[in-house]
């Protein structure tokens, strides 16, 4: 048991879940329904329920991650392949790629801890931008329906604090498209690493 914890932490997968996806989902909740999270961050909800919102705010970031991927992919100007023929080898080299990936980064974990540690802050990053910008149009534009309907108006800090949420968001978003590149470049330079050590025979991870 101490090993196979051991081996998640060292391969980030446990880094990654909980920093890459908990954290987003549970600032998403926190942000969206701010006055629910006071309270049962100041409550005792029980293992049962405190299981259900870590499972939800989980859910949750798995979709903002998704949108925020589809969003980079979107924008970053990449042709797709249209024949049949030309995704068939996308897809082969991209086949390619993952397998050596993963055989050097089982035998030379050490030298993709710099990779996997941007993996998560990547994916962290991505997740938050969706959470500011989603919770922040979500808010102003139930204020807007309120103005609207001439109800109560919401507080001019409240209105402030929400433009600032999502240009935050929008920031962090485009900050992440910018450093895209030199994302790809890292998980290159590794790979790339990982093949110069065991050209030089330098003894694989026990």
């Amino acid at each position: 048991m101490t090993d196979i914890v051991k081996y998640l932490f060292k391969s980030f997968v446990l880094v990654r879940d909980l920093f890459g996806y908990l954290i987003p989902g549970l600032a998403f909740f926190a942000l969206l329904v701010p006055e629910q999270a006071w309270a049962l961050a100041n409550a005792n909800p029980g293992w049962i329920v405190l299981a259900a919102v870590l499972l939800a705010a989980y859910a949750t970031a798995q979709l903002l991650a998704a949108c925020g991927y589809a969003l980079l992919r979107k924008l970053s100007g990449r042709k797709e392949p249209k024949t049949d023929e030309e995704k068939r080898k996308a897809q082969e080299a991209e086949t390619n790629r993952l397998k050596e990936t993963y055989y050097y980064a089982t035998y030379y974990p050490d030298i993709f801890i710099e990779t996997s540690r941007q993996d998560t802050v990547h994916l962290m990053r991505i997740a938050t931008s969706m959470a500011l910008v989603l919770a922040g149009l979500e808010q102003i534009f139930l204020m807007t329906i309120t103005w609207m309907r001439h109800d109560e108006p919401a507080s001019l800090l409240s209105i402030i604090f929400w433009f600032v949420c999502l240009a935050a968001g929008l920031l962090l978003f485009f900050h992440i498209r910018r450093d895209d590149p030199h994302h790809k470049v890292t998980a290159d330079a590794a790979l790339e690493a990982a093949k110069l050590a065991e050209k030089l025979g330098r003894k694989p991870a026990e």
